[in-house]
């Protein structure tokens, strides 16, 4: 384990445990990484700070594609770096080469939120666009 009890690497012997089982709980972010490559560096400091900012709302899995060929070769990982996330036990994204902060701020807000924030989040754009008839029948259902 790194720093956080958000942040791990990744090996064959742990991938089940620490990805397959854990992303039923939390979504996992997978980040393959090289540490000699500058834009796996970048990316490594950017999600390394997003963990500490979303606090308990998804784990940062960290694959060193040096060491570790052979999950890079089932995940079908062709370029660094690669984000691919999982929850529930399923590929929910993937993401190929770097990514800012708002795109990856975008992706983690969408798969913590809260099923509640997700009606509010419809509503509000239901309302944004002029559809208070259809805001007001999701209220209902709710």
């Amino acid at each position: 384990m790194l720093g956080s009890t958000n942040i791990v690497e990744i090996t064959v012997e742990n991938f089940q445990a620490e990805v397959g089982e854990k992303s039923n709980q939390v979504p996992v972010v997978l980040e393959f990484y090289a540490e000699n490559a500058a834009p796996s560096v970048e990316m490594s400091a950017l999600l390394k700070k997003l963990v500490e900012s979303y606090q308990d709302k998804f784990v940062l899995a960290r694959v060193n594609v040096q060491t570790n060929p052979q999950i890079v070769q089932q995940l079908q990982v062709r370029g660094l770096p690669t984000l691919k996330v999982i929850s529930q036990g399923q590929m929910a994204e993937s993401l190929e080469g770097p990514q800012d902060e708002a795109t990856l701020r975008r992706l983690l807000d969408q798969l913590t939120m809260s099923p509640m924030d997700r009606v509010r989040d419809q509503i509000d754009l239901l309302l944004e666009q002029g559809e208070r008839g259809q805001a007001i029948q999701m209220l209902q259902q709710v």
